[in-house]
């Protein structure tokens, strides 16, 4: 059964896209606007039923039969989450001719920060861009209805 979950960023959020030349830099879609990966929310989701079975409020093959195992895959499915918005944003950039790179601009922000090493002693400046604060996310997940309860349980974690 398909469901709906919607994320708003509470704070600025670094997702990584994995790539190389920024120390972190954001997922972003073609059109240069931020998205958070179907695969890193479905981890997130899994660690959370995780702690629901450690404290005893879920069944672990439950958990199990939604994530799946090394020998086979889950019933959970959980797609890329865009911009609530993301068909009026969409159809703006492309009626104003905005790059990517504007795009990418307006809800995103460079934060930079110092790290040091295990002792505290040697420091680098990291840059991270980050999706802003305040941002709305609509994201699609098929799960099957009897794991609808288990969902209702993890979801606020």
């Amino acid at each position: 059964m398909r469901y709906y979950l919607t994320i708003t960023t509470r704070s600025e959020l670094c997702v990584s896209d994995g790539g190389e030349g920024w120390d972190a830099s954001c997922a972003v879609d073609v059109w240069g606007f931020p998205v958070l990966r179907g695969t890193g929310l479905r981890g997130l989701l899994r660690a959370a039923c995780g702690e629901l079975v450690t404290l005893g409020l879920a069944d672990a093959q439950a958990v199990q039969t939604l994530f799946g195992a090394p020998d086979r895959p889950g019933l959970l499915t959980v797609q890329d989450a865009h911009p609530a918005n993301y068909p009026q944003l969409f159809a703006y950039a492309k009626a104003h001719r905005l790059t990517p790179a504007q795009c990418r601009e307006a809800y995103t922000v460079i934060r930079t920060m110092s790290c040091f090493d295990e002792r505290g002693t040697s420091a680098r400046v990291r840059m991270l861009r980050c999706v802003r604060r305040g941002l709305v996310f609509l994201c699609e997940y098929d799960c099957p209805e009897a794991s609808a309860s288990l969902m209702e349980k993890a979801l606020p974690l």
